[in-house]
């Protein structure tokens, strides 16, 4: 018989954490699984990639009492081994909901970011108790966990993210002048994807390149600063447009909007620049380096070492501009010729750190785990 795993996310809206959940649907092993993927709200930017009975269910109605009754009744429905929820909000119902409408289930939650709102930070430790584990994807994630939040360490599982090899590969040589061409670039081609926030810090890096432009380090003309990914903070939004325009930047750094086609960007891309000031694992640095290319990376968004510094990218203090500014100049100094050596390193740094197969394991791994803890034979 067939483990049942209800999977509970709130949208697959375009992001790292959606495209995983929908990456671990899509390769759950079907002979020993069956996954049910449920969303609470409809938005779905990964069609093509989910199985074609997938999502089976959209919950869509509004927040509060409805919403919790009619997860209730799915629950009962479908009557699942395991309930598997990402983000905060998610893991809100699935802590909340499954235990009283379906205590048989095994409940496992997953955090896929630092810097939990505070209104979530103040009832994680309290809510954690209503799940068997969290699985989280960073080291740095599982630290604040347990540091700010006192989440018990014992619960706490760190599975790394799927990594989608047909997908991310180095760029041939035509697709690579046809991206750069299509995104008008000029010099050195920078991308920073991300959602537009205060923890992806565009902001710093705005002011990063107009310290380097001021005190003559680099030409402006060497160089270009493309920023992709949806607007999740329309204030931060308004004010780094207010920056570019402000520092005289607009022929240096542009915003590209929400990118579907981001293997487009990566090809574009001679560096992919992550100023963040926090971050849990960064998809886009596990994808780039996948593609070849290298990375400039914060502190901050390197604590689980996707880059090794001077070896596949060059890494800087976190939220500090010069430093920024100046490993900024350093990238594009370095020659074509060593561009290539520190993308092709990078490539075979995430291929041994980030085999698909090997992560799905260790998700399977945890599942079984539970249900044999829990008395139930998978």
């Amino acid at each position: 018989m067939k483990i049942k795993v209800f999977y509970l996310i709130n949208s697959l809206t375009l992001g790292g954490a959606e495209r995983q959940m929908a990456e671990l649907v899509r390769r759950l092993p079907r002979d020993r699984f069956e996954p049910v993927l449920c969303l609470l709200d409809g938005t779905n930017a990964y069609r093509d990639l989910l199985p074609p009975d997938q999502p089976r269910h959209v919950i869509g109605s509004p927040v509060g009492f409805r919403r919790a009754v009619r997860l209730a009744r799915i629950l009962r429905e479908e009557d699942p081994d395991i309930v598997h929820s990402f983000m905060e909000y998610s893991n809100l119902w699935a802590r909340t909901v499954a235990p009283l409408a379906h205590g048989r289930s095994v409940v496992v939650t997953s955090v896929r970011s630092r810097m939990m709102r505070p209104d979530y930070r103040l009832v994680e430790a309290l809510l954690a108790r209503n799940c068997h584990a969290i699985s989280v994807n960073s080291v740095g994630t599982r630290d604040e966990l347990v540091r700010w939040q006192r989440v018990p360490a014992h619960k706490i599982h760190v599975v790394r993210n799927i990594l989608n090899l047909e997908r991310f590969q180095p760029a041939t040589p035509a697709f690579r002048h046809e991206a750069k061409r299509r995104f008008a670039t000029r010099g050195v081609v920078f991308v920073t994807p991300g959602r537009i926030s205060v923890a992806k810090y565009q902001i710093g890096l705005c002011a990063a390149v107009a310290l380097a432009i001021r005190r003559q380090w680099v030409r402006r003309d060497a160089f270009t600063v493309l920023l992709a990914g949806r607007v999740y903070d329309t204030s931060v939004q308004l004010l780094l447009s207010a920056a570019i325009r402000g520092l005289d930047l607009s022929d240096v750094i542009r915003y590209v909007g929400t990118a579907r086609d981001v293997e487009a960007l990566y090809a574009a891309a001679d560096y992919v620049l992550l100023p963040s000031l926090y971050e849990g694992l960064p998809n886009a640095a596990i994808e780039a380096h996948a593609c070849s290319v290298p990375l400039l990376m914060s502190h901050s968004a390197n604590l689980d070492r996707i880059m090794e510094p001077g070896r596949s990218g060059f890494e800087f203090p976190t939220g500090r501009i010069e430093p920024m500014a100046r490993t900024l100049v350093q990238a594009v100094e370095t020659a074509e010729e060593e561009r290539q050596r520190l993308g092709e390193t990078g490539r075979r740094r995430v291929l041994r750190m980030f085999d698909p197969d090997a992560a799905l394991e260790d998700t399977v791994r945890l599942y079984e785990h539970l249900l044999l803890v829990r008395g139930r034979k998978p």
